[in-house]
């Protein structure tokens, strides 16, 4: 029932993907997405049709409920016709020889809400686009009788055009059947997700009807515009993000107890956030959308049609004769010195050295770059060179990793970085190597909820450690965090640890024996008086990599965790190999006795694809063991 309630994964161990070719005839290329309490999700390529699509196995305590399997198979048809842009569409269903049930779905390339709130908080116009396309979603089921039950950030994904896909109607319920509850152990108790749940979905009243769907958009919008969700007695999002007042009592009135004093229908809601759209001034097409949802699936292609024909045609009147990027250069007046100008992908520091702000696989990019004549990868030769890009770069404020010209060349006996040119790295800018033992995860905290309180917060947390006899300078360690599920659908998030991490009064050096406690967390400053990485850890499936400041590996979990405990923690046993579920979670002291076994992590070196320049850390150099470039710095070819 955790599994259903709260949409975590459960004790079943879902089918490896290799393994389920042999069982779905006409489908192949299985890769796991995700696993939660309805089931597995995969993607695959349907044969038949040549497309890829999202493959639901459910687990087997879903298939033994009769009554839950009867009702199942009965809305799936319902759910089959639903077709409406902004909802993912079922193609089918059925079971295997071998006994799956499964669901064949469309496959969304994009990512979820929650996926989004984990990175950023989107502005207030954002936020209320998105929840009018849920609404749009919600007013064509609802016409056709059909209640989603499970609205929430995890359910509502953006696609790669940016447009909202309501997706697992999995939960859905036929408004126009009988509403009486049943008697299996799935389908008689409460469905859907607690926290985003209406009062009535809550007591496990037979009567649910589209009006809790209202309550739980009301919730998601809430989090989306102060990044909380509305518990208790919960500040207003005008006064908690300064967000405009006419969205709190659309709020409120999504909330209410009672569903008769809610929104009667989604179309209501939609329309009463365009008023207050066309309040903050959103642009008249886009009001257009949201106020008349049928001009966005027709009217709107018009119009977006015509603006196409005539930016096409301002492009051709005003293209320069060169093919290639378009790159400006403008001066800074009388002082000439050249400053950086914004392109599409482009951001040009002078008339030698610009960053190529695009995302390319490692092994791609000599093939990429050919689209950029006169470009290459940058190499930094001489201290006056790095210098130079040390100084454009704090012009413009740019304070991400860049990836530079170079590679780990593992032929040699001993490995090292060499050029792309072939030539060895005959200048050092390499970040500062740890003096002893370097500093070692030995806790992990992904699902805090009282654990530690800091102020109003209870942000996710790390905990290191220092074995040596030394003082060691925390600054430079580096985080990565994956989380996902693995395969197409990894998401990685890293952060390092400099002065704008730690609060003034907290020395950069952990003392030989002090466990220090990192935070993680999207809300909190140093000023809470903890050091901070501006990420939350996935409580749901994920794991973390741990780096030195030259970007070596000190620990690696190769595997993920599943379903995080709250308020439980991952902690180094006393052997300093294995680790395990730890109750109760020691932020800052010695670790207790663990509960059960969990994995030992891998402290072997990962392979180091790339090299990276810190602008953040003086332009010095780091190590990265990632199959992916998200910034480039690149230098105007130069004569062979």
């Amino acid at each position: 029932m955790d599994g259903v309630l709260g949409g975590q994964a459960t004790d079943w161990e879902p089918p490896a993907p290799e393994s389920l070719e042999e069982v779905f005839p006409g489908f192949r290329d299985f890769t796991f997405i995700d696993r939660g309490g309805m089931g597995a999700v995969y993607a695959a390529v349907q044969e038949s049709l040549n497309r890829r699509v999202a493959v639901k196995v459910l687990p087997p305590e879903l298939v033994e409920d009769e009554v839950f399997m009867q009702r199942f198979k009965q809305e799936a048809h319902l759910l089959a016709r639903l077709q409406h842009p902004h909802i993912v569409s079922v193609y089918d269903f059925g079971v295997t020889s071998t006994g799956y049930h499964y669901i064949v779905m469309e496959f969304v390339e994009g990512v979820s809400l929650m996926e989004i709130l984990r990175r950023e908080q989107p502005t207030p116009s954002r936020a209320v686009t998105m929840v009018c396309q849920v609404c749009e979603a919600l007013e064509y089921a609802h016409g056709r009788g059909v209640i989603h039950r499970d609205i929430k950030p995890g359910n509502i994904l953006i696609d790669e055009r940016g447009l909202v896909r309501v997706a697992d109607f999995g939960l859905a319920k036929n408004q126009m059947r009988d509403q009486s509850t049943t008697t299996g152990s799935r389908t008689r108790g409460f469905i859907g997700t607690v926290s985003y749940a209406s009062p009535e979905q809550r007591r496990k009243e037979a009567r649910v009807d589209l009006r809790s769907d209202i309550f739980s958009l009301g919730v998601t919008l809430y989090e989306l515009l102060t990044g909380c969700l509305p518990v208790g007695v919960f500040e207003l999002a005008s006064k908690k993000a300064g967000t405009p007042p006419l969205l709190d009592k659309i709020i409120h009135r999504c909330l209410r107890e009672d569903p008769r004093d809610r929104y009667q229908s989604a179309g209501d809601l939609r329309r009463d956030l365009a008023k207050v759209m066309m309040n903050m001034g959103t642009p008249l097409i886009q009001r257009t959308i949201i106020s008349k949802p049928i001009i966005s699936m027709v009217s709107s292609v018009i119009v977006g049609m015509g603006f196409i024909y005539l930016l096409d045609a301002l492009d051709r009147m005003t293209k320069p004769l060169t093919s290639g990027p378009r790159l400006v250069l403008e001066n800074a007046g009388s002082g000439g010195e050249p400053q950086a100008v914004q392109g599409e992908d482009l951001l040009m520091l002078d008339d030698d050295w610009c960053i190529l702000k695009e995302s390319w696989r490692w092994e791609t990019i000599p093939t990429r770059l050919k689209g950029y004549p006169g470009w290459e990868l940058a190499e930094i030769h001489t201290e006056a060179e790095h210098a130079h890009v040390v100084k454009l770069l704090s012009g413009v404020k740019f304070d991400r990793p860049l990836s530079l010209g170079a590679v780990m060349d593992s032929t040699l006996p001993e490995p090292e970085f060499r050029w792309l040119s072939g030539g060895r790295l005959t200048f050092d800018a390499w970040m500062p190597a740890p003096e002893g033992p370097a500093l070692i995860l030995t806790e992990i905290q992904a699902k805090n909820l009282k654990t530690l309180q800091v102020g109003e917060e209870s942000p996710d947390w790390i905990e290191v450690y220092n074995p040596g006899a030394k003082p060691v300078d925390i600054t430079g360690y580096h985080l990565r965090h994956m989380y996902g599920g693995g395969g197409e659908r990894l998401f990685v998030l890293g952060g390092w640890i400099g002065s704008e991490n730690m609060p003034a009064k907290l020395s950069p050096l952990v003392q030989p024996g002090e466990y220090r406690v990192i935070c993680c967390s999207q809300r909190l400053t140093p000023e809470c008086g903890y050091t901070v990485i501006g990420f939350r850890l996935e409580g749901g499936m994920g794991r973390v990599e741990w780096y030195d400041p030259r970007g070596r590996v000190v620990q690696k979990f190769d595997r993920y965790w599943r379903g995080f405990h709250e308020d439980n923690s991952i902690a180094r046993g006393g052997d300093d190999e294995s680790w395990g579920w730890a109750l109760p979670a020691t932020p800052g002291r010695p670790n207790g006795e663990m509960r059960s076994r969990f994995f030992p992590p891998l402290h072997s070196q990962a392979p180091l694809q790339k090299l990276l320049m810190l602008p953040k850390f003086g332009g010095r150099w780091a190590a990265c063991p990632s199959t992916v470039a998200n910034h480039l710095l690149l230098r105007r070819t130069r004569p062979k």
